[in-house]
Protein backbone atom coordinates (compact mmCIF):
# COMPACT_ATOMS: atom_id res chain seq x y z
CA UNK A 1 0.00 0.00 0.00
CA UNK A 2 1.23 3.39 -0.74
CA UNK A 3 1.81 6.02 1.89
CA UNK A 4 -1.01 8.16 2.98
CA UNK A 5 1.56 10.56 3.95
CA UNK A 6 2.87 13.42 2.20
CA UNK A 7 5.88 15.07 2.97
CA UNK A 8 8.08 18.00 2.25
CA UNK A 9 11.75 17.59 3.42
CA UNK A 10 14.32 20.37 3.45
CA UNK A 11 17.76 18.54 2.50
CA UNK A 12 20.71 19.94 4.19
CA UNK A 13 24.38 19.18 4.96
CA UNK A 14 22.61 16.53 7.27
CA UNK A 15 20.26 15.18 4.32
CA UNK A 16 20.77 15.24 0.83
CA UNK A 17 22.54 11.35 0.83
CA UNK A 18 21.36 9.19 -1.76
CA UNK A 19 20.13 6.35 0.50
CA UNK A 20 18.58 8.16 3.12
CA UNK A 21 16.59 10.64 0.56
CA UNK A 22 15.21 6.98 -1.10
CA UNK A 23 14.19 6.08 2.43
CA UNK A 24 12.47 9.02 2.51
CA UNK A 25 10.44 8.89 -0.56
CA UNK A 26 9.65 4.99 0.13
CA UNK A 27 7.81 7.08 3.49
CA UNK A 28 6.00 9.68 1.82
CA UNK A 29 8.53 12.37 0.55
CA UNK A 30 6.88 13.75 -2.41
CA UNK A 31 8.82 17.18 -2.53
CA UNK A 32 12.58 17.79 -1.73
CA UNK A 33 13.01 21.48 -0.62
CA UNK A 34 16.76 23.04 -1.27
CA UNK A 35 17.08 26.58 0.43
CA UNK A 36 19.26 28.43 -1.96
CA UNK A 37 19.78 31.07 0.61
CA UNK A 38 22.64 29.30 1.88
CA UNK A 39 23.72 26.68 -0.82
CA UNK A 40 26.25 27.03 -2.88
CA UNK A 41 25.36 26.35 -6.65
CA UNK A 42 27.88 22.49 -6.30
CA UNK A 43 25.91 21.73 -3.16
CA UNK A 44 22.46 22.18 -4.52
CA UNK A 45 23.26 20.80 -8.28
CA UNK A 46 24.99 17.31 -5.71
CA UNK A 47 21.52 17.55 -4.00
CA UNK A 48 19.25 17.90 -6.98
CA UNK A 49 21.39 14.71 -8.78
CA UNK A 50 21.13 13.02 -5.62
CA UNK A 51 17.36 13.34 -5.63
CA UNK A 52 16.82 12.14 -9.38
CA UNK A 53 19.24 8.85 -7.82
CA UNK A 54 17.03 8.76 -5.35
CA UNK A 55 14.08 8.26 -7.59
CA UNK A 56 15.39 5.54 -9.35
CA UNK A 57 16.40 3.59 -5.94
CA UNK A 58 13.26 3.68 -4.46
CA UNK A 59 10.84 3.76 -7.42
CA UNK A 60 9.23 6.97 -6.74
CA UNK A 61 8.94 10.05 -7.90
CA UNK A 62 9.70 13.42 -5.95
CA UNK A 63 9.52 17.44 -7.39
CA UNK A 64 12.48 19.58 -6.09
CA UNK A 65 11.56 23.04 -4.79
CA UNK A 66 13.88 25.66 -5.04
CA UNK A 67 13.65 28.05 -2.41
CA UNK A 68 15.81 31.44 -2.71
CA UNK A 69 15.95 34.35 0.02
CA UNK A 70 13.44 36.17 -0.97
CA UNK A 71 12.06 38.32 -4.30
CA UNK A 72 15.21 37.64 -6.27
CA UNK A 73 13.35 35.79 -9.01
CA UNK A 74 10.73 38.55 -10.30
CA UNK A 75 9.18 38.13 -14.05
CA UNK A 76 9.54 41.56 -15.74
CA UNK A 77 8.16 42.96 -18.87
CA UNK A 78 4.54 41.91 -17.77
CA UNK A 79 1.66 42.87 -20.43
CA UNK A 80 -1.54 43.76 -18.99
CA UNK A 81 -3.86 40.89 -20.01
CA UNK A 82 -3.17 37.74 -19.20
CA UNK A 83 -1.04 35.31 -21.18
CA UNK A 84 -2.20 31.86 -22.05
CA UNK A 85 0.60 28.94 -21.98
CA UNK A 86 -0.94 25.44 -23.22
CA UNK A 87 0.58 21.66 -22.45
CA UNK A 88 3.92 20.82 -23.95
CA UNK A 89 4.62 24.06 -26.05
CA UNK A 90 8.30 25.15 -25.12
CA UNK A 91 9.16 28.51 -23.35
CA UNK A 92 12.50 30.50 -22.68
CA UNK A 93 13.36 31.56 -19.56
CA UNK A 94 15.61 34.56 -19.98
CA UNK A 95 17.55 37.21 -18.25
CA UNK A 96 17.35 39.56 -21.33
CA UNK A 97 15.33 42.27 -20.26
CA UNK A 98 14.34 43.38 -24.05
CA UNK A 99 12.52 40.58 -24.17
CA UNK A 100 8.33 40.74 -24.05
CA UNK A 101 6.62 38.55 -21.73
CA UNK A 102 5.02 35.85 -24.26
CA UNK A 103 4.55 31.72 -23.89
CA UNK A 104 7.60 31.67 -25.96
CA UNK A 105 9.60 34.06 -23.77
CA UNK A 106 9.65 34.89 -19.89
CA UNK A 107 12.09 37.35 -19.05
CA UNK A 108 13.40 37.26 -15.16
CA UNK A 109 15.01 40.17 -13.16
CA UNK A 110 18.02 37.76 -11.32
CA UNK A 111 21.32 39.35 -10.01
CA UNK A 112 22.70 35.83 -9.85
CA UNK A 113 22.98 33.33 -13.31
CA UNK A 114 20.53 30.74 -13.73
CA UNK A 115 23.27 27.84 -13.45
CA UNK A 116 23.31 29.23 -9.37
CA UNK A 117 19.81 27.03 -9.54
CA UNK A 118 21.57 24.16 -11.63
CA UNK A 119 20.01 25.61 -14.98
CA UNK A 120 21.20 25.34 -18.15
CA UNK A 121 20.33 26.10 -21.84
CA UNK A 122 18.05 23.41 -22.38
CA UNK A 123 16.68 22.38 -18.88
CA UNK A 124 13.12 21.30 -18.47
CA UNK A 125 10.93 23.14 -15.78
CA UNK A 126 7.69 21.70 -15.22
CA UNK A 127 5.20 24.35 -13.99
CA UNK A 128 2.02 23.22 -12.58
CA UNK A 129 -0.94 25.61 -11.02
Amino acid sequence: MPPLTRLLCTLGPALHEVDALAELMTIGMKVARIDLSWASAEWAATAMRNVRAAEVTSGCVCAIALDTAGPEISVINKPAEAVTFKAGERTTITCNPVLAFSPQHIPIDYALQLSHAGLHEGSTITVDR
